[in-house]
C-alpha cells in the first residue's frame, strides 16, 4: 500500500510540474519562435509559406492556409506524450536513467525540428514533411514505445527464465 501511495503522489507531483512548469515553458518557447524565427503576426512567412497556430504550443505551416487544420505541424516537444510516458515510467518504478533518456529524446527532436524549420523557411518547404512526421508520429511512437521497451526489459529481468539463456 505504501508503494502505491508513493507512486500516486509522484504522479500528482509530475502533473503539477508539467502543467505549471513544462507547459508554461513550452508556451514561452512558442512566443520566442513567433518573434524571431517566424514573423510576429500569423500569416505569410515567405513567398511560398504561411503559418498559423492551432494551439499555444504548435504551429501549422501551409502553402495555402484557406482550410483550417490542413498543413504541416510543428509542435514544441515535451507535450502530452512526454507527460504520459513519464507517468508510465513512474508506474513501472524505474530508476532515473529512463527519464534522462526520454527527456534527451524530446530535446533532440526539438533541436532537429527547429533546424528543419529554419531550413524549410529559407530553402525548401518540402522539409516540413519531416517536421510534421516527427511531430505527429515519431514523438508519440518514441515516447510510448520507449516506455513499452523499458517495461518489457524490466519483466525480462524479473522472469525466472532470464538466467537460463
Amino acid at each position: 500500500m505504501h508503494n502505491i501511495l508513493k507512486k500516486v503522489l509522484i504522479v500528482l507531483a509530475v502533473a503539477v510540474i508539467y502543467f505549471f512548469g513544462i507547459r508554461e515553458l513550452r508556451k514561452s518557447i512558442h512566443e520566442i519562435y513567433r518573434g524571431t524565427l517566424l514573423p510576429n503576426d500569423y500569416g505569410i512567412v515567405n513567398e511560398d509559406l504561411s503559418f498559423y497556430a492551432q494551439s499555444s504550443v504548435s504551429f501549422t505551416f501551409c502553402n495555402d492556409c484557406e482550410e483550417y487544420g490542413k498543413g504541416w505541424q510543428f509542435k514544441i516537444p515535451f507535450g502530452s506524450f512526454f507527460l504520459f510516458s513519464v507517468i508510465g515510467l513512474v508506474l513501472i518504478g524505474v530508476d532515473h536513467i529512463p527519464y534522462i533518456v526520454l527527456s534527451g529524446f524530446h530535446f533532440m527532436m526539438g533541436i532537429l525540428t527547429l533546424i528543419l524549420v529554419c531550413l524549410a523557411i529559407n530553402y525548401t518547404s518540402s522539409l516540413l514533411i519531416i517536421v510534421d512526421f516527427i511531430s505527429r508520429y515519431l514523438l508519440p511512437l518514441g515516447s510510448f514505445g520507449y516506455v513499452a521497451f523499458v517495461y518489457g526489459k524490466s519483466k525480462m529481468k524479473d522472469s525466472p527464465h532470464a538466467d537460463q539463456s
